[in-house]
């Protein structure tokens, strides 16, 4: 692992992590900290909470910009 990076970004919610995948995609190599010990890639099992957000249409095209938005008809 690269003890050095150009940007740190601290929390890997939606701002943090479309940030670091902006960042990324720009050429800067980033190091993404989150207090999570894994990211999860499926909801838990069993109870667990339902966040939903609103983005504007800047937002999405920010989203889609760094690949993790994809339009589905």
């Amino acid at each position: 692992m690269n003890d050095r990076f150009d940007i740190a970004v601290v929390g890997a919610g939606p701002v943090g992590a479309l940030a670091a995948l902006l960042a990324a995609g720009a050429g800067y190599s980033v190091l993404l900290l989150d207090d999570r010990d894994t990211v999860p890639t499926e909801p838990p099992a069993g109870d667990w909470q339902l966040r939903v957000i609103a983005l504007a249409p800047g937002c999405r095209q920010l989203f889609a910009q760094a690949g993790a938005w994809h339009d589905t008809v």
